[in-house]
């Protein structure tokens, strides 16, 4: 009777690792995947805001090409919206890329620019109530 008790003990020794062992596995998972989808997460939101930057980036572009470009030109009505013929131009920076595209709406000026980083995309959108003449108001 007490030879059958120590063999149960044993098995019951046995029984015990694995499920310590089984325990700690899961944690362990578990902890892999909240640490993964935070790596994610925090890679999404640099993605996310490079791309804001760089249609930033565009936004100022635009606004300097016209604003030079009616410079230039010396013109009071000069139209920002002409710039490379159809008001649209592209650039690139360090792998980003931004589109920006220039429209007049009446008296305003619309720069809509696309900030595109590793898929990550951000729209910046500014409006200018009348356009640059080189003389301040």
């Amino acid at each position: 009777m007490f030879s059958s008790n120590k063999n149960f003990q044993k098995g019951s020794a046995l029984y015990l690792a694995v499920v310590i062992l089984s325990i700690t596995l899961s944690i362990t998972l578990g902890m892999g995947t909240i640490l993964i989808l935070q790596m994610r997460a925090i890679r999404d939101t640099f993605y996310s805001t490079n791309a804001y930057y760089v249609a930033e980036t565009g936004i100022e572009q635009g606004i300097f090409l016209s604003n030079y470009n009616c410079i230039i030109e010396e013109d009071p009505q000069c139209d920002p919206t002409k710039i490379y013929g159809n008001g649209e131009f592209e650039g690139e920076i360090n792998g980003s890329k931004y589109s920006v595209k220039i429209t007049k709406e009446g008296e305003t000026i619309l720069y809509k620019s696309i900030g595109d980083y590793k898929g990550a995309k951000r729209i910046v959108e500014y409006r200018q109530s009348s356009a640059f003449t080189g003389e301040s108001e």
